[in-house]
Formats: C-alpha cells, structure tokens, sequence
C-alpha cells in the first residue's frame, strides 16, 4: 500500500508543525481556517496514512491479488485510457477562441495571399506553399493593435 501510504506521507511532510510558525503566520492560520482546524486536520490525514499503512502490512497478500485483478482489467479495458489520451490531445490541439475579444476571418480564394497577409499582420506563422489548398484546420493568430486585441 506504499502507492497511497507515501504520497499521503509526502503531502502530509508539506504542511509544517504550526508550533515552528512564526507567531504571525499561526495567527494568520487561525483567523482564517478557524481556532484548532489545522492541527485537526492535520491529525485526522496522518491517522489516514497510519490506517492506510496498516491495511497495507495486514493485508499484503490480498493486495497482491487485488493487483492482479487490476491488472488483467487493465489488460482487457486499457485500451480505454490510451483513447482518452489521444482524444486530450486531440481537443489540446483545436484553438483556443476568446469569445469576448473581436474576431476576424480572412477567406478567399485559393493561392491570393491570405497566409503572406496572416503572417505580416498577426503572430501566426502560416504554411506558405505553391498549391491550391494549403488549408488544413484553423489557424489562429493575433493582432495587437492601439491597445486592443483581436484573434
């Protein structure tokens, strides 16, 4: 059960003995958490990360096959979580529009200029190539403009 035991450790280890605060930062603990709410809380994960460790050290062999059985659900579904990742990156790569900000669309026809234009005016640097349809997705830039900002 090292797996929830340490990290619970690692965080707890985060959060100093407020009796080596100095007096102003335990003051300012208490004012706004509340008269003992650190210390309780404080208490109440360390006995957290005590029952988690002791489980662990009962319970080794049954974590064992517990494990096993996580395994072979990994084995049969996992596939599931690479999905999910492609699809975060998926959704990570679609741009980002700020729906307050003024918006401007550039369209036209093919091989007229519009990337040489997006790039002289905006931050975007556009694929400029000799062929028709270089479109491959939106593309976003933006302008910067007598203090005002449009995408």
């Amino acid at each position: 059960m090292k797996e929830l035991g340490v990290p619970l450790r690692d965080y707890l280890d985060k959060f100093p003995n407020k009796k080596y605060l100095h007096p102003n930062e335990q003051s300012l603990i208490e004012l706004t958490l509340g008269d003992g709410i650190y210390e309780e809380v404080l208490g109440r994960l360390n006995a957290l990360k005590n029952k988690v460790n002791s489980v662990g050290e009962e319970h080794a062999s049954l974590c064992a096959k517990g494990i096993k059985r996580l395994e072979d659900f990994f084995k049969s579904e996992g596939k599931a979580v690479d999905d999910m990742l492609n699809i975060a990156k998926t959704l990570r790569a679609i741009p980002v529009v700020d729906l307050e900000s003024p918006t401007l669309c550039l369209v036209g026809a093919p091989n007229v200029g519009k990337a040489s234009l997006v790039r002289i005016l905006s931050s975007r640097k556009p694929e400029i190539c000799n062929y028709s349809f270089t479109t491959r997705g939106i593309r976003m830039g933006h302008i910067h403009l007598n203090y005002q900002h449009f995408q």
